[in-house]
């Protein structure tokens, strides 16, 4: 898992790349449970089956996790520090329409937030991230996986 989330903190994924990732993660866990697709089409095996015995999660929990956990140091820095100038940096001329990503870090820490459920208004996750402890408890629980 660390392997293929290394440096997930800066990633701005599309969809389409989310997917592909997604699909990855899935492709590991049939083969380590020797679950070939074939098997899978054959016996109605769900994806979630080699999650259970594995004892893993889908790969987009643990991805908005590192997302939030990273989020969170970044707004304990001090302005004066390159990783917080140039997350939350602003620029006084916005960008056409027609060259702006379709991803950005925003726009991944606001999907990670609201699918953590942690806060509906997005400039107020830095106030909450400050206290350590608390966005520790917030962003660090990974549900239990259902038992098999």
């Amino acid at each position: 898992m660390p392997t293929s989330l290394c440096g997930c903190e800066a990633w701005s994924l599309r969809g389409d790349l989310f997917k592909r990732l997604r699909g990855f993660h899935n492709r590991c866990a049939r083969s380590m449970c020797r679950v070939n697709l074939h098997h899978t089409f054959r016996h109605h095996i769900t994806f979630a089956s080699p999650f259970r015995r594995l004892g893993i999660l889908d790969i987009g929990i643990y991805f908005h996790n590192w997302i939030l956990r990273w989020s969170g140091h970044v707004a304990r820095m001090p302005m004066s520090r390159a990783p917080r100038q140039l997350l939350t940096g602003w620029a006084s001329h916005s960008r056409p329409t027609t060259g702006c990503p379709q991803m950005t870090w925003g726009r991944i820490s606001e999907n990670a937030l609201n699918c953590k459920g942690i806060l509906k208004e997005f400039g107020e996750w830095i106030a909450v991230a400050k206290d350590r402890s608390k966005w520790r408890q917030l962003t660090h629980s990974i549900p239990k996986p259902p038992d098999a």
